[in-house]
């Protein structure tokens, strides 16, 4: 189960429907959501919207689209709607490919294997594991995760 909070959609008859989500701190990059999607929030939201899964907005054909309303500061405010690289791209189009993905990462551990799988992939001290706390587990760096030195006889 999969818990969020939409902060606004806007509807219009023929232009579809618009999801806007606040954002306080920094607005995440398009290449985040759709290069790397290690931002699943947006496209999580609109497959619910979707497929009818809010409580205020019913299954609905029309096209979605998406973006952030940064609120950083109260003198700020930017509203930019997020747009996937090149006119093909729309998000109708990248949904079916989102969701083929989070079933590919879902995979093994469905089968009980967790093996580290960092997005974005680590460069040194940078990327995912950069905000890890399992560093002593993970021999994703080739650091040596045996554990200590070895016990003398």
């Amino acid at each position: 189960t999969v818990r969020g909070r939409v902060d606004r959609v806007d509807h219009h008859d023929i232009e579809g429907r618009i999801l806007w989500d606040y954002k306080t701190g920094n607005v995440p990059k398009g290449q985040e959501i759709f290069g790397e999607m290690v931002r699943p929030q947006l496209p999580l939201y609109l497959l619910a919207l979707k497929k009818g899964l809010l409580s205020s907005c019913k299954e609905d054909k029309r096209p979605v689209r998406a973006g952030y309303i940064g609120l950083k500061r109260i003198a700020d405010v930017s509203i930019k709607e997020v747009k996937g690289p090149g006119k093909e791209t729309t998000w109708e189009a990248f949904l079916p490919q989102w969701e083929e993905e989070v079933e590919r990462r879902l995979e093994e551990p469905l089968r009980g294997l967790f093996k580290a799988d960092p997005k974005p992939a680590p460069k040194g001290n940078e990327g995912a594991c950069r905000y890890c706390s399992f560093e002593i587990l993970c021999d994703i760096l080739g650091r040596d995760v045996q554990g200590g030195e070895e016990e003398s006889e």
